[in-house]
């Protein structure tokens, strides 16, 4: 592989760029945190890590698993040495903004998930004991709690 030239003439022996060194060490350690942090996902065989999680966090799994095979993809297309066709750069930004769609409705059940909901019984109770009602079953109503009688 040509990487540099020197003195006019290409070199194969895999040398770097000048500037090129530090970017590619900061890509590789990138790298080692993302396979430390996989590796709960990597270690076991890829059914039975699935088998075990809920709905949601498979799709976020699968969300994944999508956008590094595009991201893949993208740095494919931007190494290669051909020209990129613009139809095929359209079709990676269409598959990427559906992607960011997918991505957002999979954080709006998240959020919906984690709502907290709204005892109504309860909700109820307090509003009456609030008005100085009581249950139906003969004991005090508004009407006959002497705090809530109108003067005359």
């Amino acid at each position: 592989m040509v990487m540099a030239q020197k003195g006019g003439k290409p070199s194969s022996q895999g040398d770097f760029p000048p500037g090129m060194a530090p970017k590619m060490l900061n890509m590789l350690k990138e790298l080692d945190g993302i396979e430390k942090e996989l590796q709960p996902l990597i270690s076991q065989p890829y059914h039975e890590v699935l088998r075990k999680l809920s709905p949601q966090e498979k799709a976020k799994v699968g969300m994944m698993e999508i956008y590094g095979i595009n991201s893949l993809f993208w740095v494919l297309m931007k190494t290669s040495s051909e020209d990129i066709a613009s139809a095929l750069r359209d079709d990676y930004k269409v598959e990427m903004q559906r992607l960011r769609e997918t991505q957002e409705r999979i954080a709006e059940l998240e959020a919906r998930a984690n709502m907290q909901h709204i005892d109504k019984q309860a909700a109820k109770r307090f509003i009456n004991h609030a008005l100085g009602k009581k249950k139906a079953n003969g004991e005090e109503s508004s009407s006959d709690n002497p705090k809530r009688k109108k003067k005359t």
